[in-house]
């Protein structure tokens, strides 16, 4: 109580390391604002807070303390709402435009392309150190989700034909929160960019964090999943193969490629996307020869069955933007 009656300005000078901040000051006013909650009633953890601002007011100094303090309490006050603000770092340019084509899981494509240009201040200084590493994790936004609805607990992955299972039993992008996480291979970093392989992100994918992949306790060597899962579905190298006029269309179009410099690591690529077998369902199971085709890169690929699980690239287009 004898604080309490020397009044706030003596309390802060008392307690706290003081020096005159105007941009801590806007800081602890933009927390105190976004938090939503009110001091008063927050719980005795807020008082000395509570009184430290109110010497704030009157003082017009900040404790070098406050702002971390604030935040911290606040934050683990307000968990049971109903939303938090997440921000891209930046948003990842891919070597895939569309869903169709992109693979499930980046390491089956290891040649497929990408980069990511952080947009964070300093970002630069925040890749400092990540070239020390092989691999990293990508948390992300699945921005071109369909809007999820509460019914759709239940999902029918491909793998399964046609039978239901919980979707957090699967990898299902249809989630009530749209995070996704995946693993690619860090060829470079270059100032705010790092350029990366083996992914299965598609070209405008808002990206919220980078962690770096630990082999010691990222790699589990026990771990086990269902068999529908470890099963292959994949269509073997030997049942794909090019007309004359495709290999000289990537021959030909390869220059305009944004990733591939080479038409051969192009072929490479279009061979790893096809082995993951992107034809719609409904040309797997009628076994049509129409042609379809996918986006990759600025080229347009247009393949055909070749009877039961084999597949012509009959040409390559460049994509017109």
């Amino acid at each position: 109580m004898e604080e309490a009656n020397e009044g706030p300005k003596h309390f802060v000078k008392k307690n706290c390391d003081m020096f005159e901040d105007e941009d801590a000051t806007k800081k602890l006013t933009t927390i105190l604002k976004d938090t939503h909650i009110s001091l008063v009633n927050a719980g005795p953890e807020m008082t000395e807070i509570q009184h430290v601002i109110d010497g704030v007011t009157k003082t017009g100094y900040v404790p070098s303390r406050v702002v971390g303090k604030v935040s911290a309490a606040t934050y683990h006050l307000d968990t049971t709402s109903s939303s938090f603000d997440v921000k891209p770092i930046g948003i990842f340019e891919s070597v895939f435009p569309d869903k169709n084509g992109t693979p499930r899981q980046g390491a089956v494509v290891p040649h497929g392309k990408g980069r990511l240009k952080l947009t964070i201040p300093q970002g630069h200084y925040a890749l400092d150190g990540l070239t020390g590493f092989t691999h990293c994790w990508l948390v992300f936004i699945f921005h071109r989700n369909s809007p999820y609805s509460d019914d759709q607990v239940k999902v029918r992955p491909p793998r399964l034909n046609g039978k239901v299972i919980g979707m957090y039993a699967t990898r299902t992008p249809h989630r009530p929160n749209n995070i996704g996480l995946t693993c690619a291979k860090i060829e470079s970093v270059e100032g705010e960019t790092v350029h990366l392989s083996a992914l299965d992100l598609i070209d405008g994918t808002p990206i919220i964090d980078i962690k770096p992949y630990v082999p010691y306790s990222d790699c589990i060597q026990t771990a086990k999943c269902p068999e529908w899962i470890t099963g292959d579905e994949s269509i073997s190298r030997d049942q794909i193969t090019f007309s004359e006029r495709a290999n000289e269309d990537i021959v030909r179009f390869t220059p305009h490629c944004k990733y591939y410099k080479d038409p051969e690591e192009v072929k490479e690529a279009i061979i790893e996307v096809l082995m993951t077998d992107p034809r719609p369902i409904y040309m797997k199971k009628k076994q049509s020869n129409k042609l379809y085709g996918f986006r990759f890169d600025v080229l347009n690929v247009r393949c055909a069955n070749q009877g039961v699980d084999a597949i012509k690239v009959i040409q390559v287009e460049l994509w017109e933007q």
